[in-house]
């Protein structure tokens, strides 16, 4: 069944779950323009995100989803509502960025007739009227290569489109008064993050501020909860120094998008205000913690950036909003001092044609039979994290890529045995992905780049 469209279609986007996959999202935009100069598009998100959408000009309307993050069955009348609702404007086409199934329905009881979504589910393959193949827990792809990968079922082929945000200029013309910012180029420090996890401690909060201060860098503080990771002794201590702004508590998500527009740098965890620097094309230091963050998936797209993550041997199942653990919490410090110079420095950050790799660094764990084996490039003092696969039981076998966070085994045999498969799929019942298996590096890095 083919996609067939009038030249000004009515077109509705649902991902609207979670801040950062609202702002992946918006790659869709332009190549949808581009296709369809005078189509009209809509999107579908929650309530606390809608104002970031609606100042993108393109987006004629937002459509507030009433869909609980954790659906449940009690929830199907909403889900009635909502089809109800979406009905009434009579669109020509649906895309379902998320993979959940609840949305493939909801667009099919709105009457909608092209529907399109990721196939992962067998409900998604039958409600959609096309899908694409994705493999469920594939960690190689960008979320915003995800994203794109359903327009090539339109005849839209892109593999790479920047995130589109539209800041309102005359909200930081007000906060810049209201808030005192700095007429100096200054660091929008973001102190939050869905998640403890995701945030390192109080202490090493308060030594990159130390480190910037000693650089006589202006810091704005933000975030969106007032119990912020830095400790009260250190807000007081800086309460009267002019190059300290606190913000944290004080600024809704579209005041934290203007504040950031006018920032020479960010620095801040893995969330959804990181998407928002990355696509306003602010340099940013994006920090990643615990395992279910992957910079592969998640992190900076088409900006200059530096990626840090905690380097931490875990053998428990990560849950990155109630683990009371620490050992993921902390950086290497020095690493992040060498990537805050970095950002000063532009000769030294990459070329966006440069992220996948940059990112694959930073988030592939691997492991090799014996080092040298399979690696077929030269892997000394470039980035890669390797280990040697230790010969043990499938037992054995399954704690060590837990533990490791290993995602990617380079075997050197040309029939990789029943043992390594099992383990691997045991394993990532712990891990949020499936680790692959190749017989090379540069084999597989020229099947995902």
């Amino acid at each position: 069944m083919s996609i067939s469209l009038s030249p000004e279609p009515k077109i509705l986007i649902a991902r609207g779950d979670a801040l950062g996959d609202v702002v992946l999202a918006t790659v869709l935009i332009k190549p949808l323009k581009r296709m369809w100069p005078d189509c009209r598009i809509y999107f579908l998100v929650q309530q606390e995100y809608a104002d970031v959408l609606r100042s993108v000009p393109e987006i004629d309307d937002v459509i507030i989803d009433l869909l609980p993050y954790d659906f449940k069955i009690n929830d199907t009348y909403k889900l009635i509502l909502q089809a109800g609702a979406v009905k009434k404007i009579k669109f020509d086409l649906f895309i379902g960025l998320w993979e959940k199934k609840r949305y493939a329905v909801m667009a099919l009881f709105a009457g909608i007739r092209n529907r399109i979504g990721h196939g992962i589910f067998f409900l998604n393959r039958l409600l959609y009227t096309k899908t694409v193949k994705t493999k469920p827990l594939d960690f190689s792809r960008h979320q915003a290569e995800w994203n794109l990968s359903l327009l090539s079922i339109l005849g839209i082929n892109v593999n790479s489109e920047p995130v589109y945000l539209n800041p309102d200029q005359n909200i930081f013309n007000r906060l810049k008064k209201d808030c005192k910012l700095p007429e100096k180029a200054y660091c929008c420090f973001n102190l939050d993050a869905k998640g403890s996890q995701k945030r390192i401690t109080a202490r090493q909060n308060a030594d990159i501020m130390e480190y910037l201060l000693k650089k006589n860098i202006p810091v704005v503080l933000t975030g969106r909860i007032n119990t912020s990771e830095l400790p009260e002794w250190l807000l007081q201590d800086y309460e009267q120094n002019p190059l300290i702004i606190n913000t944290v508590g004080k600024l809704s998500i579209i005041e934290q998008m203007a504040v950031i527009s006018g920032a020479g740098i960010f620095i801040g965890p893995d969330s959804g205000i990181a998407h928002i620097a990355s696509g306003l094309k602010i340099k940013s230091l994006v920090y990643f913690l615990n395992k279910n963050q992957n910079p592969v998936r998640w992190g900076p797209w088409r900006n200059k950036n530096r990626i840090v993550k905690s380097r931490h041997a875990c053998s428990i199942m990560c849950d990155s909003n109630n683990c009371t653990r620490m050992e993921c919490r902390m950086l290497d410090i020095k690493e992040v001092y060498r990537s805050i110079d970095n950002l000063l420095q532009d000769d030294l950050l990459p070329d966006v044609e440069e992220e996948k790799l940059i990112r694959l660094k930073k988030g592939l764990n691997i492991a090799v039979e014996k080092k040298g084996n399979g690696l077929d490039i030269d892997v000394e003092g470039s980035g890669w994290e390797i280990y040697e696969l230790p010969d043990i039981s499938i037992r054995g076998l399954v704690r060590f890529i837990i533990k490791q966070n290993i995602n990617l085994l380079i075997l050197n045999r040309r029939s990789i045995s029943i043992k390594y498969r099992l383990a691997c799929m045991i394993a990532s019942n712990y891990m949020h992905f499936y680790p692959e298996i190749d017989t090379s590096l540069s084999g597989y890095l020229t099947k995902v780049l």
